[in-house]
Parts: C-alpha cells; structure tokens; sequence
C-alpha cells in the first residue's frame, strides 16, 4: 500500500478547498450542491449535523491548480501492479498497490450501480455530454469500438466480441452473434437452413442497463427481440487487460510525460495537469443546475451541461 509522509516545507490547500464530505458518509447524509453563477452552495445534513458553505469555485480551481504545480516523481507500472514516487502539496507518496485489480473493481462495481435505457441505431449508441465526452460506441462489427472525445484527450479502443446469446422473437428462435455482426432467426427450426440474418448496423432500439447487465430490445416484425449480455464483466475484462501493461508516467512542477505499453497499445503523451485543473475550473464555473443526493443515491440536474440523471452510490463506497 501506499505510504503518506507529511513534508512540512511544501504548502498546503486552504481549507476552503477540502471537500465538506467524505465518501463514506454520504449514505448517511442528504443534501444540496447547487452551482449558480460561478458559486457553489453546499446544504446538507450529516450525521454530524448540518453544514452549509458557499465556495467561489474559481479560487479553489487556482489553489488546486498551484497544488498539482508541485507534482513530482515518477509512477512506474509492470503487469498491473504501479510503484509510487511522488511529492505533492500534501506529502509524499510512496509504495506498490496492485493498480489494475483495485481499478478494475471500482470499475465493476460502478458499472454496476448504472441503470437507465439510452437508444441506439446502426448497432451503435451516441454519447453526447458537454464537457465531459462526446463520439459513439458500436458494436455491430464483432467488436466493441469506443471512439470518444474528451477533455483530456480522444479515446479509441477495440474489444473483440465472441458471445453468441440466445432469445425467443415470440415463438421464434434466435441468436445474437456478436462475434459476425448478426442477428440470426431460425423460421423454421425443423428445416436446415431457413434462417434470417440479420446485421445489427440494420436494426435500432434501445439499451437498458442495470445491475451491471446490458439487455439489447430490438423491435423486429416478428416480436421484440430482447437479449442481455454481462456488461460489467465485458467492461472489468477490457480494463484489467488495459492496465496488464508497464511503463511511467513522470511528473514534473504538474506536468505528466506518458509512457506506457498495455492492452490499449502504446501511449506516449504530455498532460498539463494544472492546466487541465484550471480548465475544469472554468467548465464548473459556468455550471448551472443542482446536484441532490439522498442515502446514497445522487440526482443530477444540471442544465449547463445538460445532465440528469441517478446513480447509487451504495456499491461504490462499500
């Protein structure tokens, strides 16, 4: 694990920055985070008691961003394990964690906690958050492709899908062959070779998540098609296979150099952490909306971006 030694010569965030709750206590707590014109307004009951505050948002961006500005060292990765040598703001930061597993369990566990339908049309779905990510994700040509814009920087990746799921159209049989792009209809199933394909980049309908589970309702003309495959499985796969890798990201004044070889192929980029830091400022600071929370579970309704929307927090916190 990693180990926190405090470097009294290195400054620290004002406490105005530190957050008012931890994670632990927000199943036991509810309240109010409402972003209003480059204000945030905290309103909320702990099991401490009530706390309220209203945090200018564009002072805690600057002192977060002078923090990363005193990023140092290295973080060196092999086969899922990463080894820590870093001096920040707060102290250091030394040790080995077992980075992929610890990674790749929040990842399950957040996947998990998702639920909700999003259409989709020509076997792939359309994200569009502002600010946060936008592109689509296929999976009609035998694999799962993300191609997604974000903040940091543009994301692809290519899992390949081998599953074959079986499903009943009324009284007809079926199956859903990830692996060739198809969806395939046994008419008759006492005659060879009377099947139906049918390509999935042909077909629309809708994706409903919950409990990790990513079922696929597809209108045809002969009954709706509904099939589920184990979403968080796939996705806690792809992420362990990604993280599988080695190489390290070096920090110097905030600034963070990439180099890294793993399931998601070679990486070798340069982050401006600070910056980024301010940027994400900027973007928060021109939030408009209010973010709910309740024993565990979160509501968005923010308008600037247009979010909205519910996640319970339960699985992730433990």
């Amino acid at each position: 694990m990693f180990e926190t030694s405090t470097l009294t010569t290195l400054p620290t965030l004002k406490p105005s920055t530190i957050a008012p709750l931890s994670l632990p206590t927000l199943r036991q707590s509810s309240g109010t985070l409402s972003f209003n014109s480059g204000q945030l307004e905290i309103d909320v009951n702990t099991p401490t008691g009530e706390r309220s505050n209203i945090i200018e948002i564009a002072p805690v961006a600057n002192d977060f961003s002078s923090a990363l500005e005193q990023l140092q060292g290295t973080l060196s990765f092999d086969q899922g394990s990463v080894t820590s040598n870093l001096t920040t703001a707060i102290g250091g930061f030394i040790g080995t964690i077992a980075f992929a597993e610890t990674v790749s369990n929040f990842v399950e566990n957040a996947v998990k906690s998702i639920s909700g339908s999003i259409p989709f049309s020509d076997g792939r779905l359309v994200i569009d958050v502002p600010s946060l990510a936008n592109g689509t994700i296929e999976f009609g040509n035998g694999a799962l492709v993300t191609n997604l814009s974000t903040p940091i920087r543009n994301y692809f990746s290519s899992i390949d899908l081998e599953e074959q799921v079986k499903f009943n159209a009324g009284s007809i049989p079926g199956v859903v062959n990830f692996d060739d792009g198809l969806v395939i209809l046994d008419l008759q199933p006492q005659i060879q070779d009377e099947d139906i394909a049918i390509p999935i980049n042909a077909i629309s309908g809708t994706v409903v998540f919950n409990n990790g589970q990513a079922t696929l309702n597809i209108p045809t003309p002969f009954g709706t098609l509904a099939t589920n495959f184990d979403l968080s499985a796939l996705v806690t796969e792809a992420v362990t296979d990604a993280l599988n890798g080695s190489g390290t990201v070096t920090f110097n004044n905030g600034i963070a150099t990439i180099d890294t070889t793993g399931g998601l192929g070679t990486v070798r980029t340069t982050l401006n952490l600070p910056q980024l830091a301010q940027d994400f400022g900027s973007s928060l600071a021109n939030t408009q909306g209010t973010i709910s929370f309740d024993q565990g579970i979160v509501t968005s309704n923010l308008t600037t971006p247009n979010i909205a929307g519910a996640i319970d927090l339960s699985a992730l916190l433990g």
